[in-house]
């Protein structure tokens, strides 16, 4: 239709009493002609049995009964004429629900016939309810109660994790408050009316047979606000009830497909012969090859979901002839094998182009092939295979991961190129082929071989977004019906962003499958049946994968957010801005008010050795990401040589065989970890500039082509760059906070470290230098830890005051700050309470006293 002749949209159903009334008469009365027919039906039949059975003791064959005539007989006559009424009358039945033209062909469409009967159902329900309320109107909002009462879309709200019984009351609440109109009957809203209009567009664009619950759904949300604000209340947004939907129509298309599917698929020769008659037996192929096309036929394969690019550009390769066939070439776990089975679902459909219709694909084992035998036994194995195509003339050959046929081993008489050999077989005998390689081994051994002359390569992407929901979505009911488990839409959800997000070295879909398969092994059983498996499920499965907090905030880890600072300073003294500096940054990871794309944070630790600036990363990896060992340490002098770049991120001496480095490994293991820069000026300049694009993208790729994922952890570089500044400036009494002004802004920095890198950290911290009486209170907290060594062997440990005071002197050091003090505890104490020990001069309940002049003594414990 031309802009100037718009198609007019029209509601010819009657919606009111009377109408509803009539058609409630007729549904009953139709239900009793169709139970007196079905009943006339199942007695005729019980007396044609009956006739059976009397012709049997007669000795007479049973197919007399048609010369019988008489009253008996005419009732079974009677009976099949009216069986045949009944089909028709069913048939007639489901022809009133009209199926949605591709095209329209009249300016005026009456959507009403093209509504379901449960589509229908719900909208006179909804007036029902406006009625029963006595409203004026028949609005959104009845619509969405009436959709609620249906199975289907109980479904789709239980998979969203809301019960619809609860929803339902609380829209009760408000149905009530509406304004009465107690003389008038309802009438359909303008706003009611938009919305049938909009479910009818919607299947439409689509591509659905008739307009269902799930189209009514979508659109009641999307065109009426307090709908959607009061979902939004609930955690249900509109996108979300979008793809709920979807998947319910996933789910339908591919059972409907499915019946389609079988019903073509019947009609496929179950041997190796085609239609025609025109192809021969291929049984040594057979013994090295699976028929895919009878798997397909028998339903043994998986489905193929949203995949059409990559089998157009098959069938299109094949159907021109420009090349013999096609390379799949993709990283592994991306579903290439999953676009052969595909293949040969359409083959057994014969929904192909003509080229490959009566055809079957065989895929080639090359296991089998080389099994035992020489290589010049596996190649003439291999040839009479394929001489066995070529004689057949209706086979495709499907080979899976064709690198595996460069260079193979065979036994212990060496190596065997069979892809050549294959190659030379598709030039020579013009073999149709569909083969798949991943992505690295492809460079490495097929990017300039003969096959890549004989066939093209198709690059199959991971899946991103909708596509991969989709995949995953098909992918779903197999998992659920082995487990006994159902997935609610946020956990198919929350596999695909959770899983290619923090699981970057695998791909989609594979990898969120196996999130979901672990997720249901692990629910399975937990209740009585059909547990729901939510969101967060996913994400404590991931969490459990990555020790990374990937679950919803806890009110005791929201305590402990927000006492971090107090819970940092139990066991670490003063610096307080950088304390509240990585405080804060953890809040708004947590919170996910952060760039996901960084690094959690990025600091500079400015200050003189020994001041803390290592024992605070320290502290934050026991308090917050569960151990000092999550903290990676690398001690940046020893890579201050250009080669050293190699050392820390790995080589690459060639594809698939380099080097994985110290940083990137330890990354790559413990993805979520303090990553502790020791001495940063000190590194090469190449290093740093590896850095700028850590602390920019949040990843790297080391020396094997892998991408390691930084953005959860959080970078500190420590420096004691202009140390002999910060010192002169604390004693002329200057503040930290003045200092640090001084050395942003006269650019002093910029000696040690270049600007774009300055400008990567998220905070430069100064530290000054400690005092005696912090110097004391970080001598009680090393020696709080010996406390709790001895604790563990019953022993007590009391230290008086003036042993303290003369621990903080000896260990203090202005040059090197506290680090002396470990020294003096373990020289002054440790040696002397272990060699008591050993000496058996204590027992269990005693107290070791350290007191002036770090001298020890035992007190024994009470006489029991």
């Amino acid at each position: 239709m031309s802009a100037s002749n718009p198609i007019t949209h029209t509601w010819g159903r009657r919606i009111d009493a009377l109408a509803l009334a009539e058609r409630k008469v007729e549904k009953i009365v139709n239900a009793a002609i169709d139970l007196v027919l079905i009943v006339f039906g199942v007695v005729g039949f019980g007396l044609l049995l009956y006739r059976f059975v009397q012709l049997s003791i007669l000795g007479q064959p049973v197919w007399f009964f048609w010369q019988i005539k008489d009253g008996l007989m005419l009732i079974v006559w009677l009976s099949f004429m009216l069986d045949g009424f009944l089909l028709y009358r069913v048939q007639w039945k489901f022809g009133q629900i009209k199926t949605l033209p591709a095209k329209a062909t009249k300016q005026s469409v009456d959507i009403s016939r093209y509504f379901s009967y449960a589509s229908l159902a719900a909208i006179e329900k909804a007036w029902e309810l406006a009625q029963e309320y006595k409203h004026g109107l028949v609005l959104p909002i009845h619509l969405f109660i009436a959709l609620l009462m249906q199975g289907e879309i109980s479904i789709l709200f239980w998979r969203l994790g809301v019960k619809p019984d609860a929803l339902r009351h609380r829209l009760a609440k408000v149905l009530a408050k509406e304004a009465k109109a107690m003389d008038a009957e309802p009438k359909l809203s303008d706003e009611f009316m938009r919305i049938l209009e909009s479910s009818f567009n919607l299947a439409e664009s689509t591509k659905q047979s008739r307009v269902e619950l799930t189209e009514l759904l979508v659109a009641t949300v999307e065109k009426d606000q307090l709908i959607e604000d009061m979902l939004y209340e609930i955690e249900v947004e509109v996108d979300d009830i979008r793809n709920v939907a979807s998947w319910r129509r996933v789910r339908e298309q591919l059972s409907r497909q499915w019946r389609q599917f079988k019903f073509k698929a019947q009609y496929k020769p179950k041997s190796g012969i085609n239609r025609a008659m025109t192809a021969i037996a291929t049984p040594i192929l057979e013994t090295f090859a699976s028929d895919l096309t009878t798997a397909a036929k028998f339903a043994y394969l998986s489905p193929c979901v949203a995949r059409e690019k990559e089998l157009d550009q098959i069938f299109n390769l094949i159907k021109t002839g420009s090349k013999r066939g096609a390379i799949l070439v993709g990283q592994p776990g991306v579903g290439k094998e999953t676009i052969l089975h595909g293949v040969a679902q359409l083959m057994a459909a014969e929904d192909v182009p003509k080229t490959l219709q009566d055809k079957r694909l065989l895929s080639f084992d090359v296991n089998k092939i080389i099994a035992g035998v020489s290589p010049a036994v596996a190649e003439k194995r291999l040839l009479v295979a394929i001489e066995e195509v070529v004689r057949s003339g209706n086979i495709i050959l499907a080979v899976p991961n064709i690198h595996h046929w460069v260079g193979v081993s065979v036994g212990s008489s060496g190596s065997l190129d069979l892809a050549a050999a294959l190659a030379t077989a598709i030039n020579k005998y013009k073999l149709q082929v569909v083969a798949t390689a991943t992505t690295e081994e492809f460079r490495r051994f097929l990017e300039s071989h003969a096959l890549t002359q004989a066939l093209e390569v198709i690059q199959v992407d991971e899946p991103k977004g909708n596509q991969a929901i989709q995949i995953l979505e098909a992918k779903t009911g197999p998992i659920e019906y082995k487990h006994k488990v159902f997935f609610s839409y946020a956990a198919i959800e929350q596999a695909i962003n959770l899983s290619d997000r923090y699981l970057v070295d695998r791909f989609l879909p594979d990898k969120a499958v196996q999130i979901l398969e672990q997720a249901a092994s692990k629910f399975e059983g937990q209740a009585k049946s059909n547990y729901l498996i939510s969101g967060d499920d996913i994400a404590a499965i991931v969490s459990d994968k990555t020790n990374i907090p990937l679950t919803k905030i806890t009110e005791a880890e929201t305590d402990k957010l927000l006492d971090l600072e107090q819970r940092i300073h139990e066991r670490y003294v003063n610096q307080e801005e950088g304390v509240n500096l990585i405080a804060s940054s953890i809040r708004r990871a947590r919170a996910e008010m952060r760039d996901s794309n960084r690094p959690i944070s990025n600091f500079l630790f400015l200050g003189p050795t020994g001041v803390g600036k290592t024992e605070l990363a320290k502290t934050l990896a026991a308090i917050y990401f569960g151990a000092e060992a999550n903290m990676i340490r690398v001690d940046m002098s020893e890579y201050q040589e250009p080669g050293s770049v190699s050392r820390l991120i790995g080589s690459s001496a060639g594809v698939g065989t380099g080097v994985a480095g110290y940083l990137t490994e330890a990354v790559r293991q413990k993805p979520f970890s303090i990553v502790l820069l020791d001495e940063l000026e000190k590194a090469h300049p190449d290093i740093l500039n590896i850095l700028l694009q850590v602390m920019d993208d949040g990843r790297l790729t080391d020396g094997k082509g892998r991408t390691i994922d930084f953005t959860n952890t959080i970078i500190i570089g420590t420096s004691n760059a202009h140390t002999q500044l910060i010192q002169e400036r604390i004693q002329q009494g200057k503040s930290v906070a003045e200092i640090h002004t001084e050395l942003m802004e006269t650019g002093a920095l910029e000696k040690f470290f270049r600007p774009e890198l300055i400008n990567r950290f998220d905070g430069v911290v100064v530290f000054r230098p400690l005092n005696m009486s912090e110097v004391q209170k970080i001598a009680a907290l090393m020696l709080d830890k010996v406390r709790q060594r001895l604790a563990n062997k019953g022993l007590k440990l009391e230290v008086t005051d003036a042993g303290l005071q003369d621990i903080a002197n000896a260990g203090y050091n202005p040059k090197f700050g506290a680090r002396p003090l470990r020294r003096v505890i373990q020289t002054q104490v440790e040696d002397v309470i272990a060699k008591v020990i050993l000496e058996k001069k204590v027992k269990r309940r005693d107290t070791v006293v350290v007191g002036k002049d770090q001298k020890v003594e035992i007190k024994p414990a009470p006489e029991l």
